[in-house]
């Protein structure tokens, strides 16, 4: 499968004083070291490695069970809703979302698991990136940066980040 191709884009941020980690501690997060004192998992982040690993990315994957998808957005939708909506398979970022959060959500039994094992299928897929995570020093975050300036932390999405520096740990180790 070829890399996608990514394009990291500067985010300008004037920071606004400290947020909540996921941790509960309290710690800036100021989307101008995206990159260098940690990576941001963010479609729209300063580097390559977080803008792959963003659910909203295109990045095409097969997943052996549940077949191709052009992004994990898609897949997350395609999951929740019942595996019913095949339009998903095809969705990407913003439009992934918008026709996902119109569904009906039905219960899944271990949809995080599913996620963790769709999202360790997908870095599998692209050998590169899987190198880069793996090579990564930097800790992983999740936040939104919006208007260029005001950072949105994510905690609820913390397990998805856990589950990536899991990963990256264990492909150190190879």
């Amino acid at each position: 499968m070829t890399q996608p191709k990514i394009k990291a884009k500067a985010v300008h941020h004037t920071p606004r004083g400290s947020h909540r980690a996921v941790k509960a501690a309290p710690v800036a997060l100021d989307s101008k070291q995206d990159g260098t004192t940690h990576v941001n998992v963010f479609s729209r982040g300063k580097t390559e490695l977080g803008i792959f690993l963003s659910n909203f990315s295109k990045t095409p994957f097969k997943h052996p069970t549940y077949g191709s998808f052009a992004s994990m957005e898609g897949f997350w939708y395609y999951l929740s809703s019942g595996c019913k909506f095949e339009e998903l398979r095809k969705l990407v970022g913003i439009d992934a979302k918008k026709f996902g959060k119109g569904l009906e959500r039905v219960e899944v039994v271990d949809f995080e698991e599913k996620i963790k094992a769709a999202i360790e299928y997908k870095i599998e897929q692209y050998p590169l990136f899987k190198l880069k995570l793996a090579m990564n020093k930097l800790p992983l975050k999740h936040y939104f940066v919006f208007k260029g300036d005001v950072v949105v932390d994510q905690p609820q999405y913390a397990w998805q980040v856990k589950h990536i520096e899991r990963l990256a740990a264990k492909w150190r180790l190879e």
